[in-house]
């Protein structure tokens, strides 16, 4: 029975068309995600395979082929956290069948995705995939740029429960993800640096237009894969001198674009200076100069960033609620929104934490959502998980596993992505492709 429940948990068919999906939810984002099949989501159906393959691994111990002690001994960490889930949701008398229920609590189900991207063969592309992936990089910056067709528009409003473009961390992870397989296929090459190259220059200024935690947790993993390309290719050469100058006329085409969506007529100095200085002014807007980044006053944090102040202030009311209901232990689990968009925040009653659409319900820091739904148990159950796998390729010394979880857990400190279904889903299985089939860990080091 468990043998048979394995194969078909870990089939060749099902983890094809899992990895079909996350492919289009990589490359079309919340759009692909939210397209209606039968009444259901597509994000739905995968949250819920995602709770199937958790369940599996920790009640029934299916893991797939690569049953070994290192997912054995992380079977136990699940099994907590899956116990501490049903405690919790008896605790703050959550509904267990109501679909909020593991709406909210998605944090837990999606970590699965590891065990189905470790029992899936390591991701490796030939040239000619590598240069369709390149084409596939372009094109989702053009999209950004522009927007997507008309007919594909008109099929998402149809279809879906939303259209949308890449956020700042979608466009983030597809990035980081797309130049890690480009660089361990090409092996750190002379093409794969330039493939680096061309996509640096063009998505940096597009990261920086729309989202600053982005553009930080993206350019950390370039400067890590410039570090390991100067040391394994000759630099300076005519060839990449010519390189750099058509990374410099990208990057400033893509400066220009990502502002304006057009292309001026003509193109002067001080067109390109403006732009630069614009892009640079139009992030920090809202920044008040009178005031320092961060700065405390009354007990609490604040900064001179508006859009971090509104994070943080955010973050601190709901803590405060969270206390003053005595919950910071076991969280308030998963019935209903935060109190903070629940509340006024302006004196004519309106709430400016409910986004631009009104729907906005996440706490944007995918740590203290952890914090706040599940408590200090599950938050430090999900540090242990990290350290668990750090720790372990530190170990190795697989460094280019430890920045990109490092890079990503820092976008989604500022965003919530990983309250969305696609983003974590990729990560995840991407997290447990890339950590074991490039992480070779022995019995001892594992215990």
């Amino acid at each position: 029975m468990i043998n048979r429940l394995n194969k078909i948990i870990f089939s060749k068919n099902i983890n094809f068309v899992v990895l079909a999906l996350l492919f289009f939810s990589f490359t079309l984002s919340r759009s692909f995600m939210g397209l209606y099949l039968f009444g259901f989501r597509i994000g739905e159906y995968l949250i819920a395979f995602a709770f199937l393959i958790f369940i599996s691994f920790v009640l029934i111990n299916i893991s797939g082929n690569k049953s070994n002690n290192l997912l054995t001994s992380f079977r136990y960490v699940l099994l907590i956290f899956f116990l501490y889930f049903l405690i919790n949701v008896f605790i703050s008398d959550s509904n267990i069948l109501s679909p909020y229920t593991f709406k909210t609590s998605t944090y837990i189900w999606t970590i699965s995705f590891l065990f189905l991207g470790a029992n899936s063969k390591k991701i490796t592309l030939s040239k000619n995939n590598l240069i369709f992936l390149e084409i596939i990089c372009i094109s989702v910056f053009f999209s950004n740029i522009f927007g997507y067709p008309d007919v594909l528009i008109e099929f998402f409003q149809t279809y879906s429960d939303k259209y949308e473009l890449h956020k700042g961390s979608d466009l983030a992870l597809f990035f980081i993800i797309s130049t890690i397989l480009i660089s361990k296929n090409l092996n750190y090459s002379d093409l794969g640096f330039k493939f680096i190259i061309i996509n640096s220059s063009l998505f940096l200024p597009l990261f920086l237009y729309k989202s600053r935690a982005a553009f930080i947790g993206v350019s950390l993993y370039i400067v890590y894969e410039l570090i390991t390309y100067f040391r394994k290719i000759k630099l300076f050469s005519f060839k990449n001198f010519l390189l750099l100058i058509f990374s410099m006329v990208l990057l400033t085409y893509s400066t220009i674009q990502s502002q304006t969506k057009v292309v001026p007529e003509e193109v002067s100095t001080d067109i390109i200076k403006n732009s630069y200085s614009t892009l640079g002014k139009y992030k920090f807007k809202h920044y008040q100069e009178e005031y320092p980044l961060l700065y405390f006053e009354d007990g609490r944090v604040f900064s001179g960033d508006g859009n971090l102040n509104w994070r943080l202030d955010m973050w601190q009311d709901e803590i405060e609620f969270v206390n003053n209901a005595n919950k910071l232990f076991t969280g308030i689990g998963y019935k209903e929104k935060f109190t903070v968009f629940l509340v006024p925040t302006w004196n004519d009653g309106t709430n400016n934490r409910l986004g631009l659409d009104g729907l906005n319900e996440q706490i944007h820091n995918y740590f203290l959502t952890v914090f706040l739904r599940g408590g200090i148990i599950h938050l430090v159950l999900l540090f242990y998980i990290y350290y668990y796998f750090l720790r372990l390729a530190f170990i190795k010394k697989d460094f280019s596993f430890i920045i990109f979880t490092l890079s990503i857990l820092f976008i989604s400190s500022f965003d919530s992505s990983m309250e969305n279904s696609h983003f974590p889903l990729i990560y995840y299985y991407f997290f447990g492709n890339h950590f074991f089939n490039n992480t070779t860990i022995s019995k001892n080091k594992e215990k």
